[in-house]
């Protein structure tokens, strides 16, 4: 996979929108990986389309026992920057117990929640959350969408050289 610009797609290009990430306790890693999204939304999702309301979507899965406390779910938004963060806590447990197939259903509900909260926030200029969600959806209606979402690196590839080329680019 390659970005909009043509370069190998194994870090994070700068042109991205939709930033997926996770606080997620070590027993339910690799179970709950937020790579997948970060890969299918760049490649399916044109974020600028829905208009200009928002620039950057700072989304965060918690999937942390109860007794952390650090890791709350919450919401920021920046008007200057028209970005907004939102953090949506998982049930650690039934995470822990669901099967891969049915963790990324929760994955994916948690996203879609997400998604919704942009509707909460009084943005400057107009954006089309609700379209973003239905297309976000209609990514999820592919059972596997997660399965092959993340490149591989060619056998034999050296990961620096792609860090090596993110730094002088």
């Amino acid at each position: 996979m390659t970005t909009k610009n043509n370069k190998p797609f194994y870090l994070i290009p700068d042109d991205i929108s939709i930033y997926v990430s996770g606080r997620i306790w070590h027993e339910v890693y690799p179970k709950v990986d937020p790579s997948p999204f970060i890969y299918k939304l760049y490649e399916e999702i044109d974020f600028e389309s829905y208009g200009k309301g928002l620039n950057k979507f700072y989304f965060t899965f918690i999937v942390t026992r109860k007794e952390n406390k650090l890791h709350q779910p919450g919401r920021y938004f920046s008007r200057k920057k028209r970005a907004l963060e939102v953090a949506i806590r998982l049930p650690y447990d039934e995470v822990y117990e669901a099967s891969q197939a049915a963790t990324f259903r929760m994955l994916e509900a948690a996203f879609l929640e997400g998604i919704d909260q942009i509707g909460e926030v009084k943005l400057a200029e107009p954006f089309d959350y609700k379209s973003f969600k239905a297309d976000v959806a209609k990514i999820f209606e592919d059972e596997n969408w997660y399965v092959n979402a993340v490149p591989e690196l060619p056998e034999g590839e050296d990961p620096a050289k792609y860090l090596d080329a993110a730094q002088t680019s």
